[in-house]
């Protein structure tokens, strides 16, 4: 296993003022071609393979994954003969409050500009997260051999 570990983050966050400056931690671009040469280099790679539909699939009550059309991440590690590990964080919706027009047009401008636009807010209606309870549940290392197709 690498010690090594870096976050995936959405394109836009990187063209993205302010935002931009969370790329200090070290996190890549999701695309695959970063992807792919971070795990050359020996990286574990964190990816929320929702994105922003699981943004707008989520609320309070509700803890949903939108993931059933989603086969990238699987392409990719066919592809670099990565192992994926199953990660999720149960309690996450609790944590924070999201916002957005129930008709979906912030969804379908999230998706044309690859970029989650939503209201956030925590504690007193401030970026500040609620005091929840958080579990991180991880899955066995699924091993995957290198396919050329």
């Amino acid at each position: 296993a690498s010690a090594l570990f870096r976050g995936a983050a959405a394109s836009a966050l990187f063209r993205t003022p302010l935002l931009r400056y969370f790329t200090a931690t070290g996190c890549i671009d999701v695309s695959a071609k970063e992807i792919t040469k971070a795990v050359g280099k020996g990286f574990s790679i964190g990816i929320v393979v929702d994105g922003i539909a699981g943004i707008f699939r989520n609320n309070h009550d509700d803890e949903v994954v939108a993931i059933k059309d989603r086969k990238g991440l699987a392409k990719l590690a066919l592809r670099t003969g990565t192992p994926l590990v199953a990660a999720y964080s149960v309690g996450n919706t609790e944590v924070f409050r999201a916002g957005f027009d129930p008709w979906g047009g912030m969804e379908w401008l999230s998706r044309k500009l690859q970029a989650s636009l939503f209201f956030l807010w925590g504690r007193w209606y401030l970026p500040v997260p609620m005091r929840r309870n958080v579990a991180l549940l991880f899955g066995k290392p699924i091993m995957v051999k290198v396919r050329t197709q």
